[in-house]
């Protein structure tokens, strides 16, 4: 088990100043941010007999932050309401979701404009907290088991809390591109873009469960090996992101520009041990997130019963033919 609880002074701020001074950049020195840490990992041997062996492990991560000060009064006025700033690359405006330092506040909260409920769409003074980032843990169990020649392993992973801005989402219902635009769900997309301008809509929760890795192996017997002039070989079967819940945007790996299903990484392999020393090859298809349409559409990428890719190639390509 490890644990951490840091202080960092006097810390190099990046802030955005407002548009009518003429710069784009403002750094400034000061300001104290708190972290806070646990990580604990634990091992089991359920079974352990000469044919077969189960091996069970687990891993917990936990992470908080928090911005304790921020230069005053550069950043942090007094008597202001807020104290903050918005730091480079936050995000695409207040009505999409973006991110703001605030004091007393985690270093990666998301805010955006709502609105009061039940008041017909008057806005709120301020920007509403739609959450951080940072999950408030993830969880991870691995389990090895070998009956003779064979191997079969398999890792879970569990991440609770956290938010992202979905800017694909967002793309398609501001735009009328979402496959679902006709339903309820479609039409408040399109709604929460073009009518009412709120952020809560394309800011959506980062929690799963998914099947990360799971593999089969054969080691293959000795004489085989020599042939390879190694002492052992093993064949692999690999497959990645099997299994993902919920299915959300939200929650493909490795995207922030998000499909909507899990991406699956299948792979052979055949490594061989030579001389103590490990070396692999692998042939591996992968579906990668791409960021242009182009690519979406090459690959035919598919949110829900539509190819997205083909749907914002056709869209860009009239708006390229629409007069200016």
């Amino acid at each position: 088990m490890t644990g951490y609880s840091r202080h960092t002074y006097d810390l190099l701020v990046q802030a955005t100043p407002a548009p009518f001074t003429g710069f784009n950049q403002r750094i400034l020195n000061g300001g104290v941010l708190w972290n806070e840490g646990i990580e604990i990992g634990a091992g089991v041997t359920p079974i352990q007999r000469p044919s077969f062996t189960w091996v069970f492990r687990t891993n917990f991560t936990s992470l908080k932050n928090r911005v304790q000060e921020l230069p005053v009064p550069d950043l942090c006025p007094v008597g202001a309401t807020v104290c903050g700033f918005r730091p480079p690359n936050a995000g695409y405006g207040l009505a999409y979701g973006e991110f703001f330092i605030q004091q007393g506040r985690a270093i990666t909260q998301i805010i955006g404009t709502d609105t009061v409920p039940g008041t017909g769409g008057a806005f709120k003074p301020l920007p509403s907290y739609l959450g951080q980032a940072n999950p408030r843990f993830r969880w991870s169990f691995i389990n090895d088991l070998t009956y003779k020649r064979l191997a079969f392993s398999m890792l879970w992973e569990w991440q609770y809390g956290g938010v992202a801005q979905n800017q694909t989402l967002s793309l398609y219902d501001c735009n009328g591109l979402a496959p679902d635009f006709s339903s309820p769900r479609g039409q408040s997309g399109y709604g929460a873009c073009n009518v009412w301008g709120v952020a809560a809509p394309f800011v959506q929760s980062t929690s799963f469960l998914k099947l990360r890795e799971a593999s089969v192996g054969y080691d293959l017997p000795e004489r085989w090996a020599n042939v390879f002039g190694a002492r052992n070989a093993r064949v692999s079967v690999t497959g990645r992101n099997l299994i993902l819940r919920p299915t959300t945007s939200a929650t493909i790996p490795r995207s922030r520009t998000m499909a909507s299903r899990p991406s699956c990484v299948t792979s052979t392999s055949v490594r061989i041990l030579r001389h103590g020393a490990s070396s692999s090859r692998s042939r591996r298809g992968s579906d990668h997130d791409h960021h242009t349409a182009k690519a979406l559409a090459g690959r035919g990428c598919r949110l829900g019963d539509a190819p997205v890719g083909r749907r914002l190639l056709e869209f860009f390509r009239r708006q390229e033919h629409q007069p200016a």
